[in-house]
């Protein structure tokens, strides 16, 4: 883990991904000894969570990345402190599997597949999606070292089991097989 904790999002930047409930939910924290890094493409959103993040004073503490590689992605997986995937829109996120499955404590609302994927202590679910439950969430995770390291060594392990290309291939062609 990095010595300087961050919190990071890293998807497109449109409204469907609720990313300025975390904007606020920074504003509402606790603590201020992290960053929260956003990455990724914007679609339309970029200019309003710019001003969100002034109107809270939050300049300083948080980074606006832009379009990332996927060398990028992977070196900000392997410094993240904790990923927060705020959609409440989004039916399966390929970034909270590949933040989870590269071990990084990973926080989501409780809506569609999120709480499969965070299943066995992978993650932690929000059940309340406000801001308020969500910057308690992350304040909890943020001082519990020890609840921080048993879920990334849960998510790390079982998630790359469970969503393994060839573990999935096998189950799609056993229910092949059974509708014969």
């Amino acid at each position: 883990p990095s010595e300087k904790k961050s919190i990071i999002y890293v998807g497109r930047l449109t409204v469907s991904k609720n990313i300025e409930v975390l904007i606020e939910s920074i504003s509402l924290s606790k603590r201020s000894d992290f960053t929260l890094i956003i990455a990724g493409k914007d679609f339309g959103m970029l200019n309003k969570l710019k001003k969100l993040t002034r109107k809270y004073g939050l300049e300083k503490r948080v980074i606006f990345k832009g379009e990332i590689s996927e060398n990028e992605k992977i070196k900000l997986f392997s410094e993240a402190t904790i990923f927060v995937h705020p959609s409440l829109e989004d039916v399966f996120s390929l970034s909270l599997i590949e933040a989870a499955g590269s071990g990084v404590p990973s926080i989501a609302f409780d809506i569609e597949a999120n709480s499969e994927i965070l299943e066995n202590n992978c993650g932690m679910i929000v059940k309340n999606p406000t801001v308020s439950s969500l910057a308690n969430t992350i304040d909890y995770l943020l001082e519990h070292d020890d609840e921080r390291n048993e879920i990334s060594k849960n998510a790390s392990n079982l998630i790359q089991k469970k969503y393994d290309w060839h573990n999935t291939a096998k189950i799609v062609e056993q229910f092949y097989f059974q509708l014969k």
